[in-house]
């Protein structure tokens, strides 16, 4: 007797909102609502996103009873049909071959032995039974071509009605255009009468005088002493100028490089722990650096690494309790990535 599994698992999709394979995985449908793509322009019905769960490996017996009712098997029969089953799934992915679900989706293993599941266009919503992706066009229309459309007459007649201008308009058009015109004529005229008759000559150009040798050199100034007249001397005494005090110049600050900023990032005190959760391997530099960005605007520490000819990105953080990584992994699995893991190395 040919029994197909993978058929039975996409009917029991239909039903149940998740199927589980005993001891290999387990395939979860997510409700996804309708969605708008304004690129293609198509409106797509509400559906199911389907994932694969490694973690979901305990048996509960919804396809043991769909095989048993289905193909009149026992329940050892249909134990033993299942267990050659995973079987085959495990051996295919050991040989890195793709795993084909039909109507369902495929899955294989990455170069990091991480599941990852595409799925396949079948939607089994079925509240959205019957829906179909509908194609739209945006009908774009000119402003100028838009306010020039008249409307219809109501007595059926299909002349348009032609629109009545408003007293502004017709002002404007008639009246205020010549008035503006002879204001600014008025304004000019006057400005020509009573203004300045003869403009001020400009002042004489004076060239300054050039020191004989100014070329990096700095200005020395001199505090030259007041004379003072001492009491008891004479008008024809001699005055005896005080010591000139020698200014004393700066010290020259020497200009260097600018020293290079430090990169290296903090070091962690001994009784921290660090954790690097990994969200992916890229082998394209654009990729990488997306990847990178999304982490940083999720207010992550990223982090990278070589593996081969991939470059794995995620983040690295200090922990002190093993529910610090739930946490930051749930996160990730969330909203960046379903498949991120705890690097361990």
């Amino acid at each position: 007797m040919n029994i197909d599994i993978p058929a039975c698992i996409a009917e029991l999709l239909y039903e149940h909102d998740s199927v589980i394979i005993p001891d290999f995985g387990g395939i979860v449908g997510i409700y996804q609502a309708a969605q708008i793509d304004h690129v293609q322009g198509m409106m797509h019905p509400p559906s199911l996103a389907l994932r694969f769960n490694e973690n979901l490996v305990i048996n509960d017996g919804v396809l043991i009873s769909h095989l048993r009712n289905k193909f009149q098997l026992s329940l050892e029969d249909a134990q033993v049909l299942i267990r050659e089953y995973v079987a085959q799934l495990q051996d295919k992915l050991q040989r890195k071959e793709i795993i084909v679900f039909p109507k369902v989706g495929r899955l294989y293993c990455d170069f990091d032995n991480n599941f990852r599941f595409l799925q396949d266009s079948t939607n089994y919503n079925t509240t959205a039974f019957g829906l179909p992706e509908l194609q739209f066009f945006p009908i774009l229309r000119n402003r100028e071509t838009l306010h020039q459309e008249a409307p219809l007459p109501q007595d059926g007649s299909s002349q348009p009605v032609r629109q009545k201008r408003s007293w502004v308009r017709q002002l404007a058009r008639q009246e205020l255009v010549p008035m503006v015109a002879g204001g600014l004529v008025l304004v000019i005229a006057l400005a020509i009468l009573f203004g300045p008759s003869e403009a001020p000559a400009p002042a004489p150009f004076q060239a300054k005088p050039v020191a004989d040798s100014y070329l990096n050199q700095k200005p020395v100034r001199e505090a030259r002493a007041s004379i003072i007249d001492l009491p008891g001397t004479t008008e024809t005494s001699e005055r005896t100028p005080a010591p000139v005090a020698k200014a004393v110049p700066e010290a020259e600050t020497e200009i260097g490089e600018t020293p290079p900023m430090d990169t290296e990032e903090s070091t962690l005190a001994p009784e921290q722990k660090v954790c690097v959760i990994i969200t992916g391997a890229f082998g394209q530099k654009s990729s990488v650096k997306k990847r990178l960005r999304e982490l940083i605007d999720l207010g992550f520490a990223p982090y990278q690494d070589k593996k081969g000819r991939l470059t794995r990105v995620g983040i690295q953080f200090a922990y002190e309790a093993e529910s610090d990584i739930d946490y930051k992994l749930s996160i990730l699995r969330d909203r960046v990535e379903d498949g991120s893991w705890v690097l361990s190395e």
